[in-house]
């Protein structure tokens, strides 16, 4: 009697320790803390020696067309959203440099507002460049510069002019 006291005594203690060392309640999965989100890239472009903050680039690239198009509208939202919008009516597919100009039926053009004030290049001198720093089609990123001289074409056609500049890097399209 005195062994099987004996035994059960012991079998107490080792079930009192399994439950002391071990819980029997689920115990909480951690959460993985979210990936934090990259805001969308900002640049500046220069437009007659005011300087925009806050511009976001778009490209839109067909197979006969590209289009760039950098805003600070989501910046504003108060009608004084600048932006400049530059098309290459030909397919681009590799670095390099395109004129802009009516010759070349290529256009930078400047707007200010909701097109209060316009500006566009056409014909010389109001030209300019576009340089295609980097088109990688795998990746689908490209990072160009910038430069033209516009000729004011609304409110008041030909009254005005001024240079409009900018770059950006790694943009997708």
């Amino acid at each position: 009697m005195k062994i099987i006291n004996n035994l059960v005594g012991v079998a107490v203690i080792l079930l009192g320790l399994c439950f002391t060392t071990t819980s029997c309640a689920k115990k909480p999965t951690p959460t993985p803390a979210p990936a934090p989100v990259s805001p969308a890239s900002t640049y500046t472009f220069n437009a007659m020696g005011v300087t925009t903050t806050g511009v976001q680039y778009s490209i839109s690239s067909q197979t006969q067309s590209l289009q760039i198009t950098g805003s600070n509208a989501s910046a504003n939202n108060n009608g004084n959203e600048q932006t400049v919008t530059i098309t290459i009516n030909n397919a681009v597919n590799s670095v390099g440099s395109y004129t802009l100009s009516a010759t070349n039926n290529n256009t930078g053009i400047y707007t200010s507002g909701s097109n209060t004030f316009r500006y566009s290049t056409g014909n010389s001198p109001y030209v300019g460049t576009l340089n295609i720093t980097k088109y990688d089609a795998t990746n689908r990123v490209m990072s160009v510069s910038f430069n033209f001289d516009a000729l004011e074409t609304f409110p008041t056609a030909g009254s005005q002019h001024g240079t409009i500049y900018g770059s950006f890097d790694n943009i997708s399209f």
